[in-house]
This record gives structure tokens, C-alpha cells and sequence, in this order.
């Protein structure tokens, strides 16, 4: 599955590559090429290796995600990487509520550590309380390599506790995001979040920037506040407020108004009321993966597709075409937490065998995200910290 994946993603992110750095895609189907090809083999032939260099290692990587409720794609991931390397790989998960359930977190990482054998622990989606975890960790295991993506904590707080600090880039993306849907001609933009998404540093930044540059475009922006899916409204109380808010929104603005949403309880929602309607916008980019619209959009993903982001995006285009709704999607052709995920595991291999230079290795990193994500993607190292990593992949419109 792996390989597969990989390699999909890779021929996808190829083609990407043809147009111009962060501009989007047609709505016209990707074509495989010889290029692609070639490129496929030696990205296969690499994965066999690395594969049997985990298996050889002697040493284990734990991965801790959040669960099915919060984030079926990453625990998915989770899944197929402890498949693939079952001597190696160790998954565990997050409380539902993490939120209020710190001490349940702080024990599920403590037993990823009990282990002598483990040297890597990955958190995919560093919740909050995070780095609270890692600091226990730190007091019996001060030789586990700590990887942490996409953080909830304060960002001082989880750069001084983890090795590393894997995260989408978000000191550009707000602005980015608004030239697009300018591009688009939207008038208006609806943000959807809540207290506890805006007390995090990287939202609030990326809901800031974002803001500035809509203003300064001549964008309408306006903040709308849903209940919190980890409160006791839990994720039905979100997925109705939304349901119920964005007829009402697109009947006030009109259909030239994007959406965005910080939570998956927020997006499928959103993107579903919009097909139904066929009319507005929606931009996924700050916690993009194409993954969140075959639900809104009545996608069935076969067995025998599952992971295939290339089958997948095509069914998107087809989707959005279906409901007269072509270019009204934007997202990356891969999610954010994939890269997380398979980037953090083979990250955290390169280093434990001795191939990267020391524990913050960008340039090791970038050539694995390009394998991932093809030549679009990149990272770079977040505003003054020595060892948080934000990265970047092609924008995609359906």
C-alpha cells in the first residue's frame, strides 16, 4: 500500500510541477507520463530499502495519533505504516477529549517509552497537553527522538520540548490564500473556529494574516464562532450549527463567499452545504488533504484504492464538474498529516541509522517531502526557531 501511495502521489505531484510554483490546476484530469515512470521505479526501489533497513534496525519508532472520531485519515496512515513495518512501527492514540484528559495522554506516551527497544516516538497531531507528555518522557527517557507535527501547544513551549517540530507553514499561507480567492473574484470570506483553535499561535496567525490580506484585496471577512467539537456539543453540535449557518450565510453574502473552517467537524459541513447548493467557495489549506471532501461529496473509495491520492483527486474533479461546482474547491493534492506521518517515520529512520546531519536536518527533510509531494513542496525553518519545520506542497483547485 505503501509503495503504491507513494508512487501515485509522486506521478500526481509530477504533473503539478508542470505549471508555475503555487499556482493551481486545471480542472482537466492528470495524464501519467514517461517521466513519472521513471520516476515511480526509483521512488519503489528506494521504499524496498528503507523498508528493510526498519526491519534490520534493531530499534522501534512509536506513532501516536488522535482517534477515529477526531481524525480517520491519520490513524488510517497509522495503520498502514505498522503493516508495513511491524517490527519497527508501534501505534498508539490520543484520547477522544484530550482537551480534559491530559493525565490519559501523559500515560499513553509513557508506555510508548517504557519500551527499551523504542527510540522514536512521532506525534502525528500534537494536541494539547503534548508537550506536557514529552517533558515525562524526557524524566525516564532522555534518548527517545521526539518528532512533533502540528502542534496545539504554544509554540515556545512545544519547540523547547521536542527534537523537532513538523508543521504546515502557516507566516505565508494566510496571504497566499487570500490572493487565490481573489483570484477567484469572492467577496467575502466566512471563518469558522472557535475560542480554544484561536488560543493556538499558528491558527491565530494564519486567521490574522488572512484577514489583513482580504481587507487589503477589499475582501469582506467576518468570524463566525461554533461550538467546540471536544465541548459537550461534541461533533454533531458542530456539524449542525454548521449545516444550519451556511444557507443562512450564503443568502446574506451572496455566492461569491468562501469558507473555511479550523476543524474536519467544521469543513464537511461546509463542503457539503456548498455542492447541495452549488454555489460559494471553499479553501482548505492551513490542515489540507483532499481526503475531506469524499464524504461531503458521496465519494466511495474502493479497497483497492484506499490511500490512492491520484484516484482520488480525480474523483474530486469529477465530483465537482458532477455538481457544477469546477474550480470552487481548492486544497493540496495530499493531506498535511500523510506527510507528517510517512515524512516523520522516514525522517526519524534516517536519523536513527546515522544519515542526517544531527537532529534538525532541513535539507534531509526536504528531499524526503519532495518524494512525497513532488517538486512543489518545501520547507523551510518557522520565523526564529532553530527546529520547528514548515512545509509547503502545490495547491490544487478541482
Amino acid at each position: 500500500m505503501f509503495k503504491k501511495v507513494m508512487s501515485t502521489v509522486l506521478a500526481l505531484s509530477m504533473i503539478l510541477g508542470l505549471t508555475a510554483c503555487g499556482s493551481t490546476v486545471g480542472s482537466g484530469t492528470p495524464e501519467t507520463t514517461t517521466t513519472a515512470e521513471a520516476a515511480k521505479a526509483t521512488t519503489d526501489e528506494t521504499l524496498e530499502k528503507t523498508a528493510e533497513a526498519a526491519e534490520n534496525a534493531g530499534y522501534k519508532i512509536g506513532i501516536m495519533t488522535t482517534t477515529v472520531s477526531q481524525a480517520e485519515e491519520e490513524y488510517r496512515v497509522a495503520e498502514e505504516l505498522v503493516a508495513e513495518y511491524p517490527d519497527t512501527v508501534v501505534h498508539v492514540t490520543f484520547p477522544d477529549n484530550f482537551a480534559t484528559e491530559m493525565e490519559t495522554t501523559i500515560s499513553t506516551a509513557l508506555s510508548l517509552a517504557s519500551d527499551p527497544d523504542m527510540k522514536a516516538i512521532i506525534f502525528t497531531q500534537s494536541v494539547s497537553g503534548t508537550a506536557a507528555a514529552i517533558d515525562k518522557i524526557r524524566e525516564v527517557r532522555d534518548d527517545i527522538f521526539i518528532w512533533a507535527g502540528l502542534p496545539m501547544d504554544d509554540n515556545d513551549v512545544i519547540a523547547q520540548a521536542a527534537d523537532v517540530v513538523f508543521n504546515t507553514d502557516f507566516s505565508t499561507a494566510g496571504v497566499q490564500d487570500a490572493e487565490i480567492l481573489n483570484e477567484l473574484g469572492v467577496k467575502t470570506v466566512l471563518h469558522y473556529s472557535f475560542p480554544r483553535h484561536l488560543a493556538i499561535a499558528t491558527k491565530l496567525a494564519y486567521h490574522d494574516n488572512l484577514k489583513a490580506k482580504c481587507e487589503e484585496l477589499g475582501i469582506t471577512f467576518v468570524d463566525v464562532t461554533t461550538p467546540d467539537p471536544t465541548s459537550d456539543a461534541g461533533t454533531t453540535g458542530t456539524q449542525q450549527f454548521v449545516l444550519e449557518d451556511v444557507p443562512k450565510k450564503l443568502d446574506e453574502y451572496g455566492e461569491m463567499t468562501a469558507f473555511y473552517g479550523t476543524n474536519l467537524s467544521q469543513t464537511e459541513p461546509i463542503i457539503k452545504t456548498l455542492a447541495d447548493r452549488q454555489e460559494g467557495y471553499y479553501l482548505i489549506i492551513k490542515d489540507p488533504s483532499p481526503t475531506f471532501y469524499a464524504n461531503p461529496l458521496g465519494i466511495e473509495i474502493p479497497e483497492e484504492y484506499a490511500g490512492d491520492y491520484d484516484y482520488l483527486n480525480k474523483q474530486i474533479v469529477e465530483k465537482a464538474a458532477e455538481k457544477n461546482m469546477t474550480g470552487h474547491f481548492t486544497g493540496w493534492p495530499l493531506s498535511v498529516t500523510n506527510m507528517s506521518l510517512r515524512g516523520g517515520v522516514q525522517y526519524c529512520m534516517e536519523y536513527l541509522d546515522g544519515k542526517t546531519n544531527g537532529k534538525v536536518d532541513i535539507d534531509a527533510l526536504q528531499t524526503i517531502l519532495t518524494d512525497l509531494a513532488g517538486e512543489g513542496a518545501s520547507v523551510t525553518l518557522y520565523e526564529n526557531y532553530e527546529n520547528y519545520f514548515a512545509v509547503t506542497a502545490p495547491n490544487m483547485t478541482y
